[in-house]
């Protein structure tokens, strides 16, 4: 997804793709209200810092993801198992914890917590 930086009117991308390698960061931003659309120049905008963090939010995801197939290959289990105990416990956190919650999850799954 394209997105100008307000301060600069540089432009840069922003992108989240599933497992199934469908991009939905339309979806991800819309839902959570981080840009702001530009009708004149009918373009999605936001500040630098919400790029930043919304990019780390992404670098997170994708590489909490890759720990899941990690994690499911290394001690035999399925991945869904592992995504239904992490959707149990983001369930109610904010986005800005998500992360934290699940490297948690992969270290008490890794010590057979669950």
């Amino acid at each position: 997804m394209r997105i100008r930086i307000v301060e600069t009117g540089e432009m840069k991308d922003l992108t989240i793709k599933d497992n199934n390698n469908i991009e939905w960061t339309y979806d991800l931003l819309g839902n959570n209200q981080a840009t702001m659309y530009n009708n004149e120049l009918e373009i999605h905008e936001m500040s630098q810092e919400n790029f930043e963090w919304w990019k780390e939010y992404i670098i997170n995801y994708n590489n909490d993801r890759e720990q899941i197939v990690n994690i499911a290959s290394e001690l035999d289990i399925d991945e869904e198992t592992i995504i239904d105990i992490i959707v149990d416990e983001t369930r109610t956190c904010d986005l800005g914890d998500e992360h934290i919650i699940k490297q948690y999850v992969f270290e008490q799954i890794r010590k057979g917590e669950y």
